[in-house]
């Protein structure tokens, strides 16, 4: 029972750092750079230019990478709420082949019951579903959908459309919705404490089963109320 608590308090360490060192200007916002060690994982986050950084084009990169002999995590999140709304994630590359231990979760998160996710992994499993659409709390069945997603070598938007009664997800790609789901389920919320953030970590700490430096391109980010 012990050992049971001890790995339930270290996933749900806080998703928030005390404070941020570093921000960084994307898609017309002001984003905080997660430092420190927290959850999810738990991990180490590099809040370093070569964890986090924009290219010429402004693409937003996020790394998994060593540092200092460490595996580090990446995430970026805004310091307020923005409320209902649409909320879409355009991703340049082919993250449906991410690293097996690897996690990119596009998020609002207020607390563990009150966070709205996609989220791109295996979660370790190689045989394993690579994509889910969830509201929290997880282990509700109705509360979660999962699937087995393949992209085409063009850029991808993931889409949470919050409504006061329901929750939209999409996934598009050539303006074609791929994958859909409606939630309407009663773990929607009232925003206030929810914030945005963009992730990609490592599942329970792990380090990327590949043994590389992993990396994720964010092309932009769209608020619609």
């Amino acid at each position: 029972m012990k050992k049971i608590c001890l790995l339930i308090c270290l996933f749900f360490l806080p998703i928030l750092p005390v404070f941020a060192s570093r921000y960084i200007n994307f898609a017309g916002y002001r984003w905080s750079v997660k430092n420190g060690y927290y959850g999810p994982g738990p991990n180490y986050w590099n809040n370093s230019k070569k964890g986090v950084h924009l290219d010429k084009t402004n693409n937003l990169h996020l790394f998994v990478r060593q540092r200092n002999k460490q595996w580090q995590s990446s995430e970026v999140y805004l310091p307020y709420s923005l409320g209902y709304g649409k909320y879409s994630f355009t991703v340049k590359n082919r993250v449906d082949k991410l690293d097996r231990n690897l996690v990119l979760g596009l998020f609002l998160y207020a607390d563990d019951l009150h966070e709205i996710d996609i989220e791109l992994s295996r979660w370790s499993d190689k045989n394993g579903k690579n994509f889910q659409f969830v509201v929290q709390p997880y282990y509700l069945t109705s509360n979660i959908k999962r699937y087995n997603l393949k992209l085409k070598n063009t850029s991808s938007k993931y889409i949470i459309d919050w409504q006061r009664n329901k929750i939209i997800f999409y996934i598009k790609q050539n303006n074609k919705i791929i994958k859909h789901w409606k939630y309407m389920g009663d773990n929607n919320f009232t925003p206030g404490d929810e914030r945005v953030h963009i992730n990609f970590w490592q599942y329970q700490s792990l380090a990327p089963y590949r043994q590389i430096k992993e990396e994720v391109i964010i092309e932009n980010f769209l608020f619609e109320k």
